[in-house]
């Protein structure tokens, strides 16, 4: 009779055991519990301008991983007649960019045609964007659960040879957010919002960003 006793108590004492490596696991961040990592306002890159905002916006347009590192370029266009500018932000995690969002002045085709650009351009064979909302900010802007651009107005006709100037704003999931489809799209949108008003700045634009303070509700 003494035997299945024995059993039930080792039996029991592995379960405790395990309970406690699953506590301690959990706890230090060890596998398969990994903590994600930081993201704070003075970490993320200096070309999305308003730290804070961007900081909020980045979990949810990103995947769960336990680091991230920033890189990117904050340009200025300090030449006036310079017909030129670009400014980045890149996400990286296990080595491997997972976000990016990238401001580029660019000619000044119809918002329409430009975004038909950005779609085709932008979105990848297989990735599952989902649903695309349009939103007010700039002259077009537009988002999917994997990417949102912005096109805001710039330069006026005269201020650089061939013509007045946008800035093109999108942000891009490269590698699918954790987060739903939804909460992506309207990170995503508030990323690209964000860029666009401190790349307006930046790029000493004389036109009207027709920007929001944020992206609204998608």
């Amino acid at each position: 009779m003494a035997a299945p006793k024995k059993i039930t108590l080792v039996a029991g004492v592995s379960l405790v055991a395990l309970v406690v490596l699953g506590a301690v696991a959990y706890a230090t961040g060890l596998p398969p519990f990994e903590k994600r990592g930081e993201i704070s306002a003075d970490r993320v890159c200096g070309s999305l301008g308003d730290g804070e905002a961007a900081a909020a916006a980045l979990p949810d347009a990103l995947p769960e991983k336990s680091e991230y590192r920033f890189s990117g370029k904050d340009d200025l266009r300090n030449d006036e007649s310079r017909d030129y500018f670009a400014s980045n932000c890149f996400v990286w995690a296990d080595g491997k960019p997972v976000l990016s969002v990238v401001a580029e002045m660019a000619t000044s085709p119809s918002p329409d045609a430009w975004g038909e650009q950005v779609i085709k351009d932008e979105s990848v064979p297989g990735e599952e964007g989902g649903r695309r909302a349009d939103f007010p900010a700039g002259d077009k802007a537009l988002a999917t659960g994997r990417l949102a651009a912005v096109y805001v107005p710039c330069l006026s006709e005269g201020r650089v040879p061939g013509g007045p100037r946008h800035l093109s704003v999108i942000a891009r999931a490269i590698a699918a957010p954790a987060a739903s489809e939804e909460a992506a799209r309207q990170s995503l949108a508030d990323l690209a919002v964000i860029m666009a008003r401190h790349a307006h700045t930046r790029a000493k634009c004389d036109l009207p960003p027709r920007l929001p303070a944020t992206a609204p509700t998608l």
